[in-house]
């Protein structure tokens, strides 16, 4: 088994209510990879997919007060769905941390998965209060066009991934990983 580049950071979508969202701290985030997730992630790390440190806030726009507590993640993708769990366990009122909405712990809230192409819409028609996707590491995008991130939302960094090439010990397979993750095949020499 052979790691590849860190590829995917997974973000938690919400509404973005001022300038200021918070975030996870460091050691939030490499709590969240260690006990959250059944794969081979860590806490996101810096240079995230947008520029700067911090979240990546839509363009302007605001949800109504009474969006669903409906939390939606990419279908397939457990990693998302893992995620979107303990997000959703977190939210319990008295202990919830800081960088999850106030009305998640307000409300019942539930997850639910949707095609990971329709989440923005789902966000943007107000079916769902908040959303976990991933966006790609390489190469990095302005936050405005970041498509997956509707108005009034604000992508707000979790965990990072990657895959894994799996690959027969004495088979003569020869590669690279490129630096955007990607896998170069090459031959050897006889």
């Amino acid at each position: 088994s052979v790691p590849l580049a860190w590829d995917r950071t997974y973000a938690l979508l919400v509404p973005a209510a001022d300038s200021t969202i918070a975030i996870p701290s460091p050691a939030e985030r490499d709590e969240m990879a260690r006990d959250a997730v059944q794969a081979d992630v860590r806490g996101a790390t810096l240079p995230l997919p947008w520029p700067g440190e911090g979240a990546c806030p839509g363009p302007a726009g605001s949800p109504p007060a009474n969006t669903p507590a409906v939390l939606a993640y990419a279908a397939g993708d457990a990693i998302a769905r893992q995620l979107a769990e303990r997000v959703v366990a977190l939210a319990s009122p008295g202990a919830r941390p800081a960088w999850i909405p106030g009305w998640l712990a307000r409300q019942m809230a539930r997850t639910r998965p949707a095609p990971r192409d329709s989440i923005a819409a789902l966000l943007a028609t107000w079916r769902a209060g908040a959303a976990v996707t991933y966006f790609a590491r390489v190469p990095q995008f302005p936050c405005d066009s970041l498509g997956a991130v509707p108005p009034g939302y604000a992508a707000v960094p979790l965990v990072d991934s990657r895959a894994h090439a799996l690959v027969r010990r004495g088979s003569g397979v020869a590669f690279y990983v490129t630096d955007d993750g990607g896998l170069r095949f090459v031959r050897e020499r006889p």
